[in-house]
């Protein structure tokens, strides 16, 4: 159903898409497959997600971390990978 209700937005061509884990329960073939969708689209594309995977955030323009409600950080994605590498290091 999952896969259904993404496509249909696909083809319904809306201006802005609200995604909530949609990779939570597909198969990584599948994941693949309607990431790749989506990011080729002209939607504007707000993501939500725990999947912290860096070739996949690589892929938004900006990203937004959030814990209980509050905004902990508006960032970009160079940014947030000189943080982790930093929070490597030290």
């Amino acid at each position: 159903m999952k896969k259904i209700n993404i496509a249909r937005a696909l083809l319904e061509n809306r201006p802005l898409l609200l995604v909530d884990e949609f990779k939570s329960g597909l198969d990584e073939e599948s994941s693949k497959l309607i990431t790749d969708k989506l990011f080729d689209s002209e939607n504007t594309i707000i993501m939500i997600s725990h999947n912290l995977d860096k070739s996949f955030l690589k892929r938004f323009d900006s990203i937004i971390f959030m814990e209980k409600g509050k905004l902990l950080q508006n960032t970009s994605m160079n940014y947030y990978l000189k943080l982790v590498i930093i929070s490597m290091i030290f």
